[in-house]
């Protein structure tokens, strides 16, 4: 009799097992953090943020930059935080700065793609207060491959180029 009770509960049992794997898979997988592919597309689309190619750890950055710059008031704190979860780069600095009434300068301080300062810009924009025009200045090269005047082999600091010391003039 057991067995038979046992055999009973299964069968009626199996199908809501499937249905609460159902419910728990939606729970766990359908946050920015755990999707991937169709379902991160999903969630893309509901925060207004195409995905243009990305792979999904990058896409994953950008949804939760548009969710942050959807909440946004226009504040420095959460410009930057917008920028920084578009970057997701320890290296990268990122400085704020006011200029005049309505306008304000983000300086990426480190290398960033143009298609990467592209996506900070899009979405800053949309988190600053509305009439605020802002700036953004990116460096796409290393600093070291940029030029620079400096000290080093072939430069004489303090000389000036065929200025003779012992002249007597």
């Amino acid at each position: 009799m057991a067995n038979r009770l046992e055999t009973l509960l299964a069968i009626i049992c199996a199908p809501l097992q499937r249905f609460e794997n159902a419910c728990i898979q939606l729970l766990t997988q359908r946050t920015v953090t755990d999707a991937v592919g169709a379902q991160l597309d999903v969630l893309g689309k509901i925060v207004g943020q195409v995905r243009l190619g990305s792979s999904d750890d990058d896409y994953r950055r950008y949804i939760q930059a548009r969710i942050a710059a959807n909440r946004a008031s226009g504040k420095r704190e959460e410009l930057i935080n917008v920028a920084k979860l578009v970057l997701s780069d320890p290296t990268v600095k990122i400085l704020l700065n006011q200029e005049g009434t309505a306008t304000a300068r983000m300086l990426l301080n480190g290398t960033v793609s143009s298609d990467v300062a592209g996506i900070v810009l899009a979405m800053c924009t949309a988190a600053v207060a509305l009439g605020v025009r802002l700036v953004v200045e990116w460096m796409p090269s290393p600093p070291a491959n940029t030029f620079r005047f400096d000290s080093g082999p072939g430069l004489d600091v303090g000389h000036l180029a065929g200025a003779d010391d012992n002249s007597g003039n």
